[in-house]
């Protein structure tokens, strides 16, 4: 079943921090997977909140997907890394 769960990313990539949100006061993002353009994980975490916040700093300039867990059902995002 694919249902869109909204979620926000609210991004200061300069910095390396993005700000990950759940649109409902009651679904939290289980998982979350960050995956380069070569489908590779780079960053795998459990937050298990509504909102949290995801240090990206260790991560190279570009561009990765954002691949959040909810209720068992993927969000994909994309992030840009500058």
């Amino acid at each position: 079943m694919q249902a869109n769960i909204q979620f926000k990313i609210l991004t200061i990539v300069t910095f390396g921090v993005a700000l990950p949100s759940c649109g409902s006061s009651t679904t939290t993002i289980t998982a979350l997977h960050i995956v380069n353009m070569l489908g590779q994980k780079v960053l795998s975490m459990t937050p298990n909140s509504k909102e949290f916040t995801l240090d990206v700093s260790g991560l190279s300039s570009g561009a990765y997907f954002i691949n959040a867990i909810t209720n068992g059902v993927t969000t994909t995002k994309k992030l840009i890394r500058k």
